[in-house]
């Protein structure tokens, strides 16, 4: 009987872990759908290319929009199995300086992104018998960059504070891994994700 070919969704994933992890996956006959906001910026920095590597384009800060993006990405790929959300301080930074916003509109913009980005990634999920959740984390100590990455985890703890019955009532596993303790490479990756391939 085949196997179910598992489907990870990737926020993030551009540099750092979280492209190691997209390699791994990928290496692994598994399906990567990557939400970015610049899918050419994507494909430069990371110069991945594979059948199995598919980029949804999301620039709109609406959450109807994400809801609809999301929505289509189940209907087009099945139930998601694996939720990864690596956005590293780098590329938030990149975001920042491309928008007319000041740093401390901008940490409250991606926060609240960051927040109801999740929910409506959950929501999905719900749909699955199980599924898991991945979300790296990481410290900066240089402006702008430690106010940015100290934001996204005040955002990331506010989504898990707020749904830690409903993780546990729709079966989904939480991980939160430390960037700073796996280096960025297979092997680490190996030790972070391998478990969901034994399955």
């Amino acid at each position: 009987m085949k196997r179910h070919r598992k489907i990870w969704l990737v926020i993030g994933g551009i540099e750092g872990l979280g492209l190691a992890s997209i390699k791994y996956i990928l290496s692994k006959d598994a399906v990567v759908i990557a939400l970015t906001p610049d899918t050419q910026l994507f494909r430069e920095s990371t110069k991945l290319s594979h059948p199995n590597l598919h980029l949804i384009a999301y620039t709109n800060t609406e959450r109807k929009t994400l809801s609809e993006v999301l929505t289509n990405t189940y209907e087009q790929f099945g139930p998601i199995d694996y939720y990864i959300n690596h956005q590293s301080a780098q590329d938030l930074a990149r975001q920042w300086e491309s928008s007319a916003l000041s740093l401390e509109d901008f940490e409250n913009q991606f926060s609240q992104q960051t927040v109801w980005l999740s929910e409506e990634v959950l929501a999905i999920m719900a749909r699955s018998i199980w599924a898991h959740i991945f979300f790296v984390s990481f410290k900066e100590k240089i402006p702008p960059f430690e106010q940015i990455a100290d934001a996204r985890i005040s955002a990331i703890k506010t989504f898990v504070h707020g749904h830690e019955e409903d993780l546990k009532n729709w079966n989904i596993k939480l991980s939160m891994i430390d960037e700073e303790n796996c280096i960025h490479n297979f092997e680490a990756c190996d030790n972070v994700f391998k478990l969901p391939f034994e399955n």
